[in-house]
């Protein structure tokens, strides 16, 4: 779907939803649209809600992005930033300067075709924000023997002082846990609303939350990212949904990655009662036709996933879920239970 420069407004977003959604679906196509998943664009969403569409989440990976963001924006970060990219940007556009980077490499024992170069970085993808400064770490004292020995002084100027590499370091570190937890759900072609809650919980419990051993630009960092985060999916819908979702994922069924007891207790409470307040909703006639359907994806096993990149989101939100995981997916009744799940979920929530 496109719309044209000048259309991006909720309305011109609403009418070729309507039209695309009408071709694929019948003239009656709206009413069969119960769901839907978009970014967190007032114009999109708007558009979603106007046409009537029950119920709207926001893009996990684009609402991690936008926190990510803040905290990039922040003063000290961005200011340490700047000066990472006008090194960067200096070898991409310097022949000789990476000509000597990589020959420094390769006089260190690494092959022509091992010698690394630096990685620019897009503005508006964090990640590769997170790859720049990872290989600028990694190549920081081989950067510093090209900048130092220049015979330009404003390309000696460039060379980053140890308090700025030390900044480098202490950024890449906070950002290594959020770029693994976006690559291990993005690009994903089976359901991922499961993993929303537990992935929140630990971004807001943990990951995000700063203390009094962060560095000043880590703690600035933590805290505009989290002030971004904290209010997302906080309406009453939302988490119920997220709730039975997470409930209903052999993964995650207990909320194992909630520590403390009192607070895992309720958790499962609340997903169960909404789960039974959902399933109420259902009628006979919808189980039986869901138990007789014909249709390969009732059936069928749950989709291969991507074992990397589960075995990365599994180990980033507990370790002790990896072990758990397994266990289930050796278990007999494991495809019952997923199935059953699963038309609960179509059902209920229709995800």
């Amino acid at each position: 779907m496109h719309c044209a420069g000048d259309e991006h407004a909720a309305v011109d977003i609403q009418a070729m939803l309507l039209s695309r959604i009408q071709h694929w679906l019948g003239d009656d196509g709206l009413s069969k649209v119960i769901a839907a998943t978009s970014d967190n664009g007032a114009n999109v969403v708007n558009a979603l809600r106007n046409l009537g569409v029950p119920f709207v989440l926001g893009c996990l990976a684009h609402t991690v992005h936008l926190a990510v963001e803040k905290g990039l924006k922040t003063q000290r970060v961005s200011r340490v930033l700047c000066k990472a990219r006008k090194v960067v940007e200096h070898f991409n556009k310097s022949t000789k300067s990476t000509y000597q980077l990589r020959q420094i490499q390769v006089d260190a024992g690494k092959s022509v075709e091992d010698a690394l170069g630096l990685i620019q970085d897009v503005p508006t993808r964090w990640t590769s924000t997170y790859q720049m400064l990872k290989r600028l770490c990694q190549l920081g004292d081989e950067v510093h023997r090209v900048l130092a020995k220049s015979e330009k002084r404003n390309i000696r100027e460039l060379d980053l002082s140890a308090e700025d590499s030390f900044q480098l370091q202490e950024l890449c570190g906070v950002l290594e846990p959020l770029s693994m937890a976006m690559q291990s759900i993005g690009g994903e072609t089976y359901c991922s609303l499961s993993i929303v809650e537990p992935l929140l919980y630990k971004l807001k419990s943990k990951v995000l939350v700063a203390n009094d051993q962060d560095t000043p630009l880590v703690y600035d960092f933590k805290t505009a990212a989290l002030a971004d985060l904290r209010d997302r999916y906080a309406s009453t819908d939302v988490k119920k949904v997220l709730a039975a979702a997470t409930a209903l994922d052999p993964r995650f069924r207990d909320f194992c990655f909630i520590r403390d007891r009192d607070e895992r207790a309720a958790a499962v409470e609340f997903a169960r009662s909404q789960i039974a307040e959902q399933a109420a909703d259902v009628t006979s006639a919808e189980v039986h036709a869901s138990a007789n359907s014909t249709d390969d994806d009732a059936v069928q096993e749950p989709p291969t996933k991507r074992a990397r990149g589960e075995q990365m989101l599994l180990s980033f939100l507990t370790g002790r879920l990896c072990v758990k995981f397994d266990a289930i997916k050796s278990g007999k009744n494991c495809t019952t239970d997923y199935g059953n799940s699963k038309r609960i979920l179509q059902l209920s929530f229709t995800y």
